[in-house]
């Protein structure tokens, strides 16, 4: 996990709280892996390890639970190689997301596919299995997620360009705008990050919500 934080670029502090967390059932963290069965598999995979060589490692399936659903392991997914990682949380830092899963709120946050893997689908498809599982096995109405807002990624962003950062294809607020979520909430200053100066930026952030019934 910490080794695809790194590669995300941030929040790799936050992995050994995420832990205990997930074992004290207030958050979900879900490894993201490619069916062993698809024909692509193998060359994706090799196509995730050629860049990230440090994620080479096989995990296995050693969870018991989640919330508090019994899991039970995918008798062709008892070892694989993880490509990415999403969290069903009941439980988050930002007030705004409003999660509350005695109300049938929960939050995605912590949303990320390997870098080489991004044109396949494969984002779409773990949103679905993840929007899908919110709302048949905790019942959940709703779900709430926060990102970076378009005016920060912008080719003219001072923000975006003193953090060297790419111009993306796709931004993840229309990206998300797509799937059927939409904003009811714009923050500044959501999010703080550091340029090669030691300069900190504030980040827009926006805040969706997509109902689930």
């Amino acid at each position: 996990m910490k080794q695809q934080r790194i590669a995300c670029g941030w929040k790799v502090e936050k992995v050994e709280g995420w832990r205990t967390l997930q074992r004290d059932g207030h958050v979900g963290l879900h490894w993201i892996v490619l069916d062993p069965s698809h024909p692509e598999t193998p060359p994706r995979l090799q196509m995730h390890v050629d860049r990230f060589p440090a994620q080479a490692s096989v995990l296995r399936d050693t969870c018991k639970q989640v919330f508090s659903r019994p899991h039970k392991p995918d008798p062709k997914l008892l070892s694989f190689l993880p490509i990415g990682h999403i969290s069903l949380d009941g439980v988050t830092p930002d007030a705004e997301l409003h999660t509350d899963p005695s109300q049938g709120v929960y939050s995605l946050m912590n949303f990320y596919i390997s870098d080489p893997l991004q044109s396949f689908g494969l984002g779409g498809a773990a949103m679905d299995t993840c929007e899908r599982m919110a709302k048949e096995d905790f019942n959940a109405t709703v779900i709430t997620l926060a990102t970076i807002a378009n005016e920060e990624v912008t080719a003219d962003s001072p923000r975006r360009i003193a953090l060297n950062r790419p111009i993306p294809k796709v931004t993840n607020q229309d990206w998300y705008e797509r799937r059927g979520y939409s904003i009811y909430f714009t923050k500044k200053d959501a999010w703080f990050d550091t340029d090669s100066t030691g300069k900190a930026w504030g980040t827009i952030g926006v805040f969706l919500r997509k109902n689930l019934v």
